[in-house]
């Protein structure tokens, strides 16, 4: 199952930037594992976002308490689960299990 994880800040700047080298080093540990497969910060500079993959939702939150921001509460998490139906062909089927895979110029 995927996940798609927002996380927005209800502190101030000085508090996030505060833990962000560690909250960049938990992403970096859970890239390694590719339980994180892509992050980064939302465009209008609110928040994250995270796309991640597990099991089951209470792996997800196991994960994202360990996260510096959430551990000092300085961001509300949103999580939705996806169970993708289709996938681009290049997208890892392991990450998106039964998801048909469609090709370029296939559609």
């Amino acid at each position: 199952m995927l996940y798609a994880i927002t996380l927005t800040y209800i502190e101030s700047s000085d508090a996030i930037n505060a833990v962000l080298d560690t909250h960049k080093n938990w992403l970096a540990h859970h890239l390694s594992t590719e339980r994180i497969l892509c992050a980064g910060p939302l465009a209008h500079g609110g928040g994250g976002f995270i796309l991640a993959h597990a099991a089951t939702l209470s792996e997800i939150e196991e994960m994202l308490a360990d996260d510096p921001f959430v551990a000092e509460g300085l961001v509300r998490t949103d999580i939705l689960a996806i169970q993708p139906a289709l996938r681009a062909t290049n997208f890892p089927g392991d990450w998106a299990e039964g998801a048909k895979p469609i090709a370029p110029g296939q559609g």
